[in-house]
């Protein structure tokens, strides 16, 4: 545990970016802490569409050579 402390989490970087965005969505923004949280998620949501859209293409994708797969085996 003590290692893990000295070392850091790999999720650092990531809650170090999170807070600073929230930190400004209500310090500059003036945002209330609650409507901060509501923007941070929506803009969190927002960046990870493009992700959401291909695993659903690549899911259509799979889905689409099913068939062959059963095929196969």
């Amino acid at each position: 545990m003590i290692l893990a402390t000295l070392l850091g989490s790999p999720l650092t970087p990531l809650e170090d970016v999170l807070r600073h965005v929230l930190e400004w969505l209500h310090g500059t923004a003036g945002l209330p802490w609650a409507w901060s949280i509501v923007a941070l998620t929506v803009i969190v949501r927002l960046l990870m569409v493009p992700l959401a859209v291909k695993q659903i293409h690549s899911m259509q994708a799979m889905q689409a050579h099913m068939p062959e797969m059963k095929a196969i085996q």
